[in-house]
């Protein structure tokens, strides 16, 4: 219950009983709750687009609802992993060698890479939204809980198996000590998730081609600043989300 209450505390808005312990075994332990803190975004998520799409705004244009539906997600989601994402956009793309870069991405004030890269991060992202709440062919429910199930159990996935680039910091912290057992039942809980919530065609397809975009965006982080940041997995986590819907896309206009 430490790790949950850490990882729903830690990862989410929720209001949650209790406080947060931090010490690095109920951190490490958190990983396996990412998937269930992923759930509860999810169902908090599938509300919204009820309110959206069958309540109040039903007769607003998808492109409103979507933008709304962005803000609902954020309400409860936080900033923590956009503000990792703008962060790495201005390292990254700095074109400085490492330490520089983890120089830049350390700097709390957000730089013009940074900048440009949230704006076409809700750009995409609401873009993607408005193409499945007006086309999809499966419920859109079901995939806005697998869908946030899914970006936070990617990043406990890159955080459990990929080093840290530096000996301090968030990912110092989370890479202290390893709870195997905690991640793979995680990972089990986001198995049993598709199995319930995606059509199998879906599951073999979406999850694995997602998988690998977010494997490969982590290998480039991990050559670029010799390992894994706080900040990166920030990063990580939405090119799991827009990797996601990108081949949801792409596999509802194939059917």
């Amino acid at each position: 219950m430490k790790s949950l209450t850490f990882a729903i505390k830690f990862f989410s808005r929720f209001p949650w009983p209790g406080e947060a312990v931090w010490d690095a075994g109920t951190a490490a332990r958190s990983l396996g709750a990412l998937p269930v803190v992923g759930l509860f975004l999810g169902f908090w998520l599938a509300g919204g687009s009820y309110l959206l799409t069958r309540g109040i705004g039903a007769a607003w244009s998808p492109v409103l609802q979507a933008v709304l539906l962005i803000v609902w997600e954020w309400s409860m989601g936080g900033s923590l992993f956009l503000d990792g994402f703008a962060d790495t956009c201005d390292g990254v793309l700095s074109g400085t060698r490492p330490d520089r870069a983890l120089e830049i991405m350390h700097d709390s004030r957000i730089g013009s890479m940074g900048a440009v890269g949230l704006n076409l991060l809700f750009l995409l992202k609401t873009a993607m939204f408005v193409q499945l709440i007006g086309a999809a062919s499966w419920s859109l429910w079901k995939w806005l809980i697998m869908y946030s199930c899914w970006s936070k159990w990617a990043v406990g996935m890159i955080v459990f198996w990929m080093k840290g680039a530096k000996k301090e910091g968030l990912a110092h912290f989370f890479h202290q000590e390893r709870a195997p057992a905690a991640w793979w039942s995680g990972t089990a809980l986001m198995v049993l998730a598709a199995a319930v919530l995606l059509p199998f065609r879906l599951r073999v397809t979406v999850l694995p081609l997602s998988g690998l975009a977010v494997l490969a965006t982590a290998l480039v982080l991990k050559k670029r600043l010799g390992g894994q940041t706080g900040d990166t997995y920030g990063f990580i986590s939405q090119m799991a989300e827009l990797s996601f819907l990108m081949m949801l896309i792409l596999m509802n206009q194939s059917r």
